[in-house]
């Protein structure tokens, strides 16, 4: 009698975890329809110039109605929009740490040799063919704006070292990376060393193939011939050495460093990154209309003729999120810039989800202001035109202003932010207060936004100025 009193209740645990079980698979399916819904059609995902929104605009025309039409904004204690930026950046050189390598003409190691050795031929003796980075697989690494964090500065580090990669003929002249053959090209490579195939196989799964990661590297191999590879590299047959068959090899990796998480030696490093991959992927003369703010190939519907001289508008996007800290009142944000822009101003909506890699790249290539929640999307940064601006969006409890300040400012772009909590003293108390607990700050870093369309449009003006004062237009 007991047996079977046993076997009852296991039964009835086992038809409870089912439930339990259904009922999570079913709240799980219904969010991912729900964001698929949202998500307007798979990489389709960047939307230009909806109709939907530049009817929504009309609200603001002749009036501004600062009230949201989708959300209610907290405007009691949002901060003044405000710029944050580094008296100093740290280069380079002061970040990056130098080990030595033992490299030997030995081909029976795992990697053996590059795939071409043709451009090492000529090579003096013991002088290195190859310039290393080494990527350092760190704790939270798996979230792709760290791997960045290496990645930006390694390309500076080859470019600094005529790896494959310079660009003789200057800023203005179409990007040709020095050919293969010349005497002082070497080859770039970038060591990627995990403790283990787990952790390797981790790394892919949580990177999709053609997200911005996959498709950074991707453009690293096809425009600007860096190998990538798992281990050190070994000698090409062909590099006669004087004695032992073997020579030391400089390898660096980068510093991690909170204050100033993104560097390079110069920013004209991150240009030539930009436009050797605009030209390659899509063509010299877009990467030319692209990447000025005095392009004569602008849109005639950017240009006004006012008071007898040629005001050049700045194409705008909004770079929106679909799960956390999504901007609930987008399409108020839509109007705010036509009003004051002009109904006419281009205005993009974006969403990144499922946008590759070469999609994030257009859409930052073709906007010169930048409105967006702080994320992981804004890794693009260095693929804006010259002069861009951007205005960056924080949660109350949420603030990390230097992350993409520093990104920003490698790249010679500007950036400011808007902070939806208290100004100095407040904000600090805020942060502290969520410091001591856990679980309510990932819920806050997670909130949705509603931003007062007042501080969207105090933003804007300032963000605007930053383009014109760059593009030297102050009209």
């Amino acid at each position: 009698m007991k047996s079977s009193g046993c076997r009852l209740l296991t039964n009835r645990r086992f038809l409870l975890f089912g439930a339990i079980a259904s009922l999570l698979q079913l709240t799980f399916m219904t969010r991912r329809l729900y964001q698929a819904i949202l998500m307007v059609g798979d990489a389709q995902s960047i939307i230009r110039d909806s109709p939907q929104l530049a009817g929504q605009s009309n609200t603001f025309r002749g009036g501004l109605n600062m009230t949201s039409t989708l959300c209610t904004p907290d405007t009691s204690s949002t901060d003044h929009v405000r710029q944050y930026r580094f008296d100093r950046l740290k280069s380079l050189s002061e970040k990056m740490v130098v080990k030595r390598i033992l490299l030997g003409n030995n081909t029976a190691l795992e990697q053996g040799a590059l795939e071409d050795s043709s451009a090492m031929s000529g090579m003096k003796s013991h002088e290195s063919p190859y310039v290393i980075c080494e990527f350092v697989n760190r704790k939270g690494y798996a979230h792709f704006p760290h791997t960045l964090e290496q990645l930006y500065p390694c390309f500076s580090y080859w470019r600094q070292h005529n790896a494959a990669i310079h660009n003789p003929s200057g800023r203005k002249e179409k990007f040709q990376p020095l050919p293969k053959t010349s005497p002082i090209t070497k080859q770039a490579v970038l060591v990627q060393r995990f403790a283990s195939m787990r952790e390797r196989t981790f790394q892919q799964n949580k990177q999709p193939p053609k997200s911005f990661v996959p498709g950074l590297k991707q453009a690293l191999q096809e425009v600007f011939q860096v190998q990538i590879l798992d281990d050190y590299p070994t000698l090409p047959s062909n590099v006669k050495l004087e004695s032992q068959h073997s020579f030391w090899q400089e390898v660096v990796t980068m510093e991690e460093d909170e204050d100033q998480p993104y560097y390079v030696e110069d920013p004209q490093d991150m240009m030539d990154l930009r436009n050797g991959i605009l030209d390659h992927y899509f063509g010299h003369s877009f990467r030319l209309r692209a990447s000025s703010c005095h392009s004569s190939g602008l849109a005639a519907n950017n240009t006004d003729i006012d008071r007898g001289h040629v005001s050049i508008k700045p194409r705008v996007g909004i770079l929106n999120r679909n799960e956390t800290r999504s901007l609930l009142n987008v399409q108020d944000i839509v109007g705010v810039v036509k009003d004051y822009l002009g109904e006419d101003t281009s205005v993009t909506v974006a969403l990144f989800e499922n946008a590759d890699f070469l999609s994030q790249v257009d859409f930052f290539a073709q906007h010169d202001i930048v409105l967006s929640p702080h994320g992981a999307q804004l890794v693009g940064i260095p693929f804006l035109p010259s002069c861009a601006s951007l205005l960056e969006i924080f949660p109350k409890g949420y603030w990390v202003p230097s992350f993409f300040a520093s990104l920003a400012q490698i790249s010679n772009h500007s950036i400011r932010y808007l902070y939806l909590g208290g100004p100095g003293k407040q904000r600090e108390e805020e942060l502290e207060e969520l410091s001591k607990d856990p679980p309510t700050r990932m819920a806050t870093r997670k909130r949705s936004l509603c931003p007062p369309l007042e501080k969207i449009q105090q933003g804007l003006v300032q963000v605007v100025q930053d383009w014109q004062q760059c593009c030297g237009y102050n009209g």
